[in-house]
């Protein structure tokens, strides 16, 4: 996590890896590929490093960040395929908790180091890919996180009630429906409690 000072600017440019950048609160800049960029809370960013990239933060509101910054083979395709669906690289978010467990899991695997941390941190960056763009853009630029969340707890109730006889542990319907497993039961509860 990093707290930005009243008019901090950071500036990267042709790193080979990939940022994820989750705002929780204060206001900022973006500039990625020649576009701007807003930061306001709840903004999750998705970008390509190798193409440069600048924030600055708000001297009214000065920039909370966490960010994952990654690096793997599959990372371009995977960032290829984002680009293709979601015409914009900052997501604005409704519902931020399924997010929140994901980057809470990635903290929890890095600061215990157990053997194969490393392959369960890719699982989990890739959750957390195919949650950011499976949501879609509503017209006021907000994802609408609520509505798939609650639509996947259909599909999941519905295929748990349909393979009840066999044998399903939460990492396969985790990694199923591409939704953190700690959120799913908190979904779970709440919807069907």
């Amino acid at each position: 996590v990093l707290s930005c000072e009243a008019d901090f600017c950071s500036q990267r440019d042709a790193l080979d890896s990939f940022l994820f950048l989750f705002v929780p609160r204060g206001q900022g800049v973006l500039t990625y590929r020649g576009s701007t960029y807003n930061l306001k809370p709840g903004c999750i960013v998705w970008i390509n490093c190798s193409h440069g990239y600048a924030y600055k933060s708000s001297s009214d509101s000065p920039l909370e960040l966490s960010w994952i910054h990654c690096s793997s083979m599959a990372m371009k395709q995977l960032c290829s395929f984002y680009r293709q669906k979601q015409n914009s690289n900052i997501i604005r978010l409704k519902e931020l908790q399924p997010f929140m467990d994901i980057w809470d899991e990635i903290e929890k695997l890095i600061r215990n180091k157990n053997p194969g941390f490393e392959y369960e941190i890719s699982l989990q960056l890739h959750t957390l890919v195919n949650m950011v763009t499976s949501f879609s853009q509503d017209s006021d630029g907000i994802s609408n996180a609520a509505s798939s969340i609650s639509e996947k707890g259909a599909l999941i109730k519905e295929y748990i009630e349909m393979h009840f006889a066999e044998k399903i542990t939460l990492d396969d319907l985790s990694r199923e429906f591409c939704v953190s497993k700690y959120y799913m039961l908190r979904s779970f509860r709440n919807q069907y409690s």
